[in-house]
């Protein structure tokens, strides 16, 4: 178990280390024991872009790490979907689907909690914004 935690940890490590993004220091992210995922669709989206444009840049899932298979020694990739989950909203101007993609690994405990996701929240399926903050303006201006 512990060689299963030390191939995946190594992975988001050189993952974090691969990022693109002109603001993230991998240095100071693996200091801080925090690791970004899916950097490149990150930087490619835009408001105004359609939800299968966004789903072509992020895919359907995301390689995450790697087990080993201790019969033949074979690495069997660890995935996680994207998005890592969906729902509807109602807000002040209909309904709106937020789809929430894994942006960071803070903890790499096995677990995906809201502080790891960003929310992409769509209308007609559009892309109108990006973030928490978004995402907290729409929830209460019901």
């Amino acid at each position: 178990m512990n060689k299963q935690k030390f191939i995946i940890l190594s992975l988001v490590l050189a993952l974090g280390g691969c990022a693109n993004l002109p603001e993230y220091d991998s240095l100071s992210s693996a200091l801080k024991g925090e690791y970004l995922l899916n950097e490149s669709a990150f930087a490619s989206i835009k408001t105004g872009m359609p939800i299968n444009t966004v789903h072509q840049l992020f895919g359907d899932k995301m390689t995450v790490g790697y087990t080993v298979n201790s019969n033949d020694k074979t690495y069997q990739p660890q995935t996680i979907p994207n998005p890592y989950r969906a729902e509807l909203v109602k807000g002040p101007n209909g309904s709106y689907t937020v789809e929430y993609y894994v942006a960071r690994v803070i903890v790499p405990d096995g677990t995906i909690n809201d502080t790891e996701l960003t929310p992409l929240i769509f209308k007609d399926g559009l892309l109108v914004s990006i973030g928490w903050d978004a995402y907290k303006a729409l929830s209460t201006t019901k």
